[in-house]
């Protein structure tokens, strides 16, 4: 907002003060990757220094072609890595920054704003998708809610968080998730949720959950399993509910599919079995039986 020679004072003055930040951040006699040119400012391609749009763009990549780890990582470090990137997304590209009497500069903001909204959508969307077919449904919660809190008019983040509560017995919660939408929406843009998203939560209604939110009191007769044994974290079995989940998608897309679970007594297969037809009646499937 001020005249083309304070202006430029000014311009020189905050580059002095990015290089001097620059320097500190690299060794001893290394270029500082900040480029300035009569009519150009940009940082070096090359450089070590780490950008978050990189991180963001260089996983979104590899997601487009799948969830799974690139070839030669570990699952633990991919979830880490994803989580990094989804806590860099602290708001839309450049928010609330334009330029007076700079129409280009504004349309060049909004193209970007754009890119990079979608790319922090796909992260968020893949990380909770990761969690949800580990079985950590808690962490897929979190997850979710944090990209809502990125994006609070992401309807599918909505639909996602209804089911993942109601596979835990939660179906109040569901059901607020589904408010909280239908308002997120009519105040923001006057619109009412997808028929998708009133299909299921008229499905929650009237389904009942598998799995009561409540707590119960712990079983005591030697032939039923505690409770709390039942009702702990799942855990350990992260490849064989994946599998499931898969199975299912398979089955969801027309593909008639049996799954045959074996094993030794008391190695989950009831647990297992029990948390998977919780998550499938979350997703709208008909459940003829369940696992006692």
């Amino acid at each position: 907002e001020l005249d083309a020679e304070h202006g430029r004072a000014a311009l020189r003055a905050t580059l002095l003060e990015l290089r001097k930040l620059l320097e500190r951040s690299h060794a001893p006699g290394e270029r500082t990757p900040l480029l300035v040119e009569r009519e150009t400012l940009a940082l070096e391609q090359n450089s070590s220094l780490l950008l978050d749009l990189r991180i963001v763009e260089a996983l979104s990549k590899h997601i487009g072609r799948g969830v799974d780890p690139p070839a030669g990582q570990e699952p633990e470090a991919w979830l880490a890595q994803l989580e990094q990137a989804t806590r860099l997304a602290r708001g839309p590209f450049l928010a609330s920054f334009t330029l007076r009497d700079s129409p280009f500069f504004d349309d060049w903001t909004r193209q970007h704003r754009e890119y990079w909204h979608l790319r922090v959508h796909q992260l968020f969307d893949a990380l909770s998708r990761i969690y949800e077919r580990a079985g950590d449904v808690e962490r897929a919660i979190e997850t979710v809610n944090r990209w809502l809190g990125f994006d609070p008019l992401q309807e599918e983040g909505y639909r996602r968080l209804m089911r993942l509560r109601f596979s835990l017995g939660d179906r109040a919660g569901a059901l607020r998730a589904y408010s909280d939408c239908r308002d997120v929406l009519a105040s923001g843009l006057q619109l009412e949720p997808e028929p998708e998203t009133v299909a299921l939560a008229k499905r929650i209604r009237h389904t009942a959950p598998l799995r009561s939110a409540e707590v119960r009191p712990p079983q005591t007769s030697p032939a039923q399993p505690p409770a709390d044994l039942l009702d702990g974290p799942f855990l350990g079995r992260t490849a064989e509910f994946g599998a499931l989940i898969e199975r299912y998608e398979h089955a969801h897309a027309g593909q008639p599919q049996i799954v045959l679970l074996q094993g030794e007594s008391g190695i989950g297969k009831t647990r297992l079995s029990t948390e998977f037809v919780r998550w499938a009646q979350a997703q709208g499937a008909n459940v003829l039986a369940c696992p006692r």
